[in-house]
């Protein structure tokens, strides 16, 4: 059977439909538990106990993404990409209109592309970038 241009957009379109209520329903959950990590910041909670709080955060935020991305789009992504990733939501927290909870959950994302950026070098390495491996022209200064 042949699709249609149509029938490949409309499926397309239901694709990211689900992954997007998926996305939602994950999201709400992260949402509900920043009350409780605020609270329990607030109330004095020792700053080992909020810590740990604000790994599992970032724990959750890296399984999130994983179900999101993938490990196939993961490995093709070289240092470069994480870290530009990583920064540009770490750019947005620092956006004047953003809320608190805004800026909290961009670096909560920030952090998490990091700790993904860790576990693939650890892992696998990363993809190469594409200057790696080429013979470096003698007119260039030495990359370090």
């Amino acid at each position: 059977m042949k699709w249609s241009r149509t029938e490949a957009s409309a499926d397309f379109d239901l694709a990211c439909k689900q992954q997007y209520y998926k996305w939602r329903k994950d999201m709400s959950i992260l949402n509900s538990n920043y009350a409780e990590i605020r609270e329990a910041a607030s109330r004095g909670v020792e700053q080992t106990n909020r810590i740990d709080l604000i790994l599992e955060e970032i724990a959750l935020e890296v399984e999130r993404a994983k179900l999101t991305w993938g490990e196939d789009f993961d490995r093709k992504n070289t240092l470069n990409d994480w870290v530009i990733y990583s920064m540009s939501f770490a750019a947005d927290a620092t956006r004047m209109d953003t809320t608190l909870q805004e800026q909290e959950t961009y670096l909560r994302k920030a952090a998490g592309l990091l700790v993904s950026a860790i576990d693939m070098l650890q892992r696998e390495g990363f993809a190469p970038r594409h200057y790696e491996g080429q013979t470096q022209p003698e007119s260039l200064p030495e990359i370090k």
